[in-house]
C-alpha cells in the first residue's frame, strides 16, 4: 500500500472534525483533522489527476489485478465516519441539520462523489477489475446501496466495479442491515479478513473457519487474509477451501 499526495493547485475545500486515534487511553485521545470534501469538483479534478498517475505507472502490471476506490473519510480508503457527530456531515455538505430529508440529500450528495470517483478509477485503469468499500454512513445503507446499484445498472463501469467488505467478519452483530443487502446483491463482491485469528476479541477462538463459510455464502470473488495466517499456517485447510471454491465459482 502507499499513498500519493497531489498538492499541484489551489487548494481544496476541508471540514474539520475530531476523530478517535487511541481508545486504550483514559480519556480516549482525539485529533482534529481537516477533512477534503469528496464532493467537491476540485477534490474530485485532484482525484482523477492522481489516479492517472499512478496508471501511468501501474496499470500495465499483469500482477496488478484490483484497485480499490479512494474515498475521504474517518480511516482512509475504509467507506465509514464511525464516530462522527452526524451534524458534522451535514453541515460541511450545506444541509440544513433539521430538515426533514437532510439525510437524504447527503447521502445523494456523497453517492455522486463515490460514483465519480469510481469512474475515475474505471477509467485510469481499464483492465483491473475495481473495489468500493461499503459502510453505513449515517448510521444507515442507503448511499451504499445506492453506489452498488449504479455499479450493475449503469453500463459506464464496464461490469468491472464491485462492492468490498474490508470488514469480513463473523459477528453477526456488526452491520447487519448491510450485511443482509449484500446476501442479496448479484453484483461482485470481494473481502478482508476483519482481523487475524490471534485477536480472539474480534474473532473468537477457533471460529476462523467460519468467516471463510460467510465469504463463500456471499459469492465473494477474493478474500484477504492477514499475513499472520501464512507466516503461522493457521488454517490452511480452510483456506484451500475457499480457493477451490472460488477457482470452481469464477473464470
Amino acid at each position: 500500500s502507499f499513498i500519493i499526495s497531489y498538492s499541484r493547485g489551489a487548494a481544496v475545500e476541508t471540514f474539520e472534525m475530531e476523530i478517535l486515534v487511541d481508545h486504550t487511553t483514559s480519556p480516549f485521545k482525539y485529533i482534529t483533522a481537516y477533512m477534503p470534501k469528496y464532493w467537491n469538483t476540485k477534490v474530485q479534478e485532484r482525484l482523477s489527476m492522481m489516479l492517472n498517475e499512478v496508471a501511468n505507472r501501474y496499470k500495465n502490471d499483469s500482477k496488478l489485478q484490483l484497485v480499490y476506490v479512494p474515498q475521504m473519510t474517518t480511516n482512509g480508503i475504509e467507506g465509514h465516519f464511525n464516530g462522527i457527530d452526524h451534524n458534522t456531515l451535514l453541515n460541511a455538505a450545506g444541509i440544513d441539520t433539521s430538515a426533514t430529508d437532510a439525510y437524504e440529500q447527503f447521502e445523494n450528495i456523497w453517492s455522486e462523489a463515490a460514483l465519480e470517483t469510481s469512474l475515475s478509477v474505471i477509467n485510469a485503469f481499464p483492465n483491473q477489475a475495481v473495489a468500493f468499500e461499503v459502510h453505513e454512513i449515517l448510521g444507515r445503507i442507503e448511499a451504499p446501496k445506492m453506489i452498488t446499484q449504479e455499479f450493475i445498472n449503469n453500463s459506464i463501469f464496464q461490469n468491472r466495479a464491485g462492492a468490498a467488505l474490508w470488514w469480513l467478519t463473523n459477528d453477526s452483530n456488526y452491520q447487519p442491515e448491510l450485511l443482509e443487502y449484500l446476501k442479496n446483491y448479484t453484483g461482485d463482491l470481494y473481502g478482508q479478513v476483519i482481523a487475524n485469528s490471534s485477536q480472539t476479541n474480534r474473532i473468537p477462538a477457533g471460529t476462523y473457519p467460519e468467516v471463510l463459510e460467510i465469504a463463500k455464502t456471499l459469492c465473494m470473488r477474493y478474500v484477504e487474509p492477514w499475513n499472520y495466517e501464512f507466516d503461522n499456517n493457521t488454517y490452511d485447510e480452510a483456506m484451500r477451501d475457499f480457493n477451490t471454491f472460488a477457482d470452481e465459482s469464477f473464470e
